[in-house]
């Protein structure tokens, strides 16, 4: 008999199922892709190669960028004031520095995306997050609001995937295309 050694890993929790997560932002940050910006974020108990990539997006009517300012509106962060533009639809002024997207728990939704390199599916986080319900200092969500945006999220990822179609697996099965 010899002592020998061994290395162990002890889980980080991570849930990687599909469906609908409340996580914590550990740091976000711009990027720039071909002259497109958009916002990476990473969350607590998962690794790095984990992160959500949310493109800019910009609202054709109003002209108003959505996708990443979402991220701050949810997760209640950098919120400087709410005004009452007496439609019933407030205007939000936010400060857009990723960095304090850090320590704010949100909604996310992990789906699944097939790899053709491995033959194998991988969880992926879906780029349009839900508020998580509760009382902030600017902003109110209640569980029917979080259900409400988490339908709409739903939904935008059901057009995603009806506009990219899918890819078919080695095996015959299909799987869903990614989003970038």
């Amino acid at each position: 008999m010899a002592i020998k050694t061994m290395t162990t890993n002890s889980g980080t929790g991570a849930d990687y199922s599909v469906g609908w997560k409340e996580l914590v932002i550990s740091k976000a940050e711009y990027g720039d892709y071909n002259g497109n910006r958009y916002l990476d974020i990473w969350f607590e108990d998962y690794p790095d190669n984990k992160n959500c990539r949310a493109d800019e997006a910009i609202n054709t009517k109003t002209k108003e960028e959505f996708r990443i300012s979402n991220w701050f509106r949810f997760s209640q962060t950098g919120i400087q004031e709410v005004l009452d533009d007496g439609t019933g639809k407030p205007i939000i002024t936010y400060d857009d520095d990723a960095s304090l997207l850090a320590g704010m728990p949100i909604n996310v939704y992990f789906y699944e995306k097939y790899s053709e390199k491995d033959d194998r599916n991988y969880a992926q986080i879906w780029r349009e997050p839900a508020p998580v319900a509760g009382e902030g200092e600017h902003l109110t969500f209640t569980e029917k609001d979080v259900n409400y945006w988490k339908r709409s999220a739903e939904g935008g990822f059901k057009r995603w995937k009806e506009l990219n179609g899918t890819v078919t697996k080695s095996n015959g099965e299909n799987a869903s295309a990614p989003p970038f």
